[in-house]
Order: structure tokens, then sequence, then C-alpha cells
């Protein structure tokens, strides 16, 4: 092996290093900040979600946008007083960009956790 070819396999395994240390900081940073910050970007979120699990079917994507929303008006609904921190906190963690499966997660969470009152 070439003295370059070393050098170019050390560059790229400091990049790719970088690069995830880089997004073990971001998602420990946002999860310090909170993802229920008044669900900032919730929009865009969503828009970017649909289009990325239906990039070519529209009429999927529109219907992602809607069960999404619907989804979020229902995680806004809730405050920490009727469910508790903890569930909030593990189906934001769980399931970080997607609102419906986090709705999902908190309704499922919450009447396990009732139950077993």
């Amino acid at each position: 092996m070439l003295e370059y070819e070393k050098r170019r396999i050390v560059e790229v395994f400091i990049i790719c290093a970088v690069t995830v240390v880089f997004a073990i900081v971001f998602n420990e940073v946002s999860h310090a900040q909170g993802w229920r910050d008044g669900y900032k970007n919730a929009d865009q979120i969503i828009k970017n979600k649909c289009s990325q699990d239906w990039p070519q079917d529209f009429v999927m994507q529109k219907y992602c946008i809607d069960q999404q929303n619907e989804a979020l008006a229902k995680l806004k609904s809730r405050t920490s007083a009727n469910t508790p921190q903890s569930i909030i906190d593990k189906c934001e963690r769980d399931w970080h960009f997607d609102f419906q499966m986090r709705e999902y997660c908190e309704s499922e969470q919450f009447k396990a956790y009732r139950s077993l009152r």
C-alpha cells in the first residue's frame, strides 16, 4: 500500500469519526433542550418526514401530513399533569420526528401505566 493510500484511509476514518461524534452530540443537545419546545418547526418536520416516506406518492404524502398533524394536535393537548413526564420523555426519545407514533406511544404507555396502578 502506498503512503498516499494510507494517509487517505486515515483521513476518511477521521472524517467518519468526527461525523459520528457530531451526531451523538447533536442528539444529546437536542434531548437536553427538549422536543416539547412548542413543537418548533413541526410543520417542516412533518413535511420532510412524509416526503421522505412517500417520495413519489403525493396522495400518501397528503395522508401522512394529515395523520401527523392530527397526532400533533393530540400531543399538544396533553399536559404532564395528566401524563407522567417519564412517559412523555420515553416516547420523545423513541419517536423524535414521528408525531403519530409518539402520540400512539404515549397513549399505550399511559394505558399500561394506569392498569398497573
